[in-house]
């Protein structure tokens, strides 16, 4: 076994051999903020991993490229081992997809949106965080109830797909000249009126999606909106949401709560019981490991951890 370079916390073949002694399956992700997500996801299907960030195992190589490279140094030093069996390296579903650049070992695993946070953009998470900031329970905030509120937040933050056909846009073809690209924050994108000027573009759009296979529906957002760029608005539209609730179910436009239906609007059980924050919100939306959307990730890790205890 090689000593560790000052540049890696573990030699690409110590953290291979590590999880072959101890049949702990390795999880390899983009960012430091992922890890609690991935080992909370692991913890749910009852699989104990150890999860590392790229730039923590390689510094100075993050993200996506640097799961890459650590996976490839790790093939590299497996001498004919099947490092698919122990390591997985997880990459969000960027625009090197579109641009066919993905030559994918075994041992890497793409999402299939853009990025996990992505994951947590559904009515899942409506139903999940309403009751865990109001009074308001499953029998107030059904399925039903959540998804309509959810589809009326995606109604208003459905200008993203073309916010991200320009920014993807930009990624692949390098002779377009756009109004911005994945670098730059989404709320800079919005304070410049870039959302709506983008729209000027939309036939040149429709025909770049078409291209690509891409039609408008909120799974399609998903995989091309950059993570960070929907899960921050979409958070801030649930805020809003969220507050209006307790109006909402005194004029019945929700189902109407014991109190307000006794006259009592003061004793509202959609009023907030505790401070929270569209930051908050989504942070604490991270902690719902039954979101629909993140059941083929947890089967991964789960076969990931059966063949590592096999091998």
């Amino acid at each position: 076994m090689s000593e560790a370079t000052p540049e890696m916390t573990f030699a690409a073949d110590e953290l291979l051999n590590l999880a072959i002694m101890t049949k702990m399956p390795v999880l390899i992700v983009e960012g430091i903020d992922d890890i609690p997500i991935y080992e909370r996801l692991s913890l749910s299907v009852n699989v104990d991993c150890d999860v590392y960030a790229a730039a923590t195992l390689s510094k100075g190589r993050e993200g996506c490229r640097g799961v890459l490279d650590n996976i490839s140094e790790i093939r590299n030093a497996a001498e004919g081992l099947p490092v698919e069996k122990f390591v997985l390296g997880i990459i969000d579903r960027d625009a090197r997809f579109y641009r066919n650049e993905l030559d994918l070992d075994p041992a890497i695993f793409s999402l299939n949106y853009y990025s996990i946070e992505s994951h947590y953009v559904s009515a899942c998470s409506v139903e999940f965080l309403i009751p865990r900031f109001t009074s308001a329970t499953k029998k107030l905030i059904s399925p039903e109830m959540a998804k309509i509120i959810f589809d009326s937040i995606f109604s208003e933050i459905s200008y993203l797909y073309y916010v991200s056909l320009e920014a993807l846009k930009n990624a692949c073809d390098q002779a377009y000249t756009a109004e911005f690209g994945y670098s730059d924050s989404i709320k800079s994108i919005i304070n410049r009126g870039l959302h709506i000027k983008v729209m000027d573009k939309k036939s040149e759009l429709d025909a770049f999606a078409k291209g690509l296979n891409l039609s408008f529906s909120l799974e399609t957002m998903l995989k091309i909106c950059k993570g960070k760029w929907v899960g921050e608005i979409y958070s801030d539209h649930l805020y809003s949401a969220m507050l209006g609730l307790p109006g909402n179910c005194m004029l019945e436009k929700v189902p109407q709560c014991q109190a307000c239906s006794a006259g009592e609007p003061q004793k509202c059980l959609y009023r907030k019981t505790s401070f929270f924050s569209s930051d908050i919100l989504m942070h604490q939306a991270f902690h719902n490991t039954e979101a629909q959307y993140l059941g083929y990730i947890k089967a991964k890790i789960k076969d990931l951890s059966v063949s590592c205890r096999a091998a």
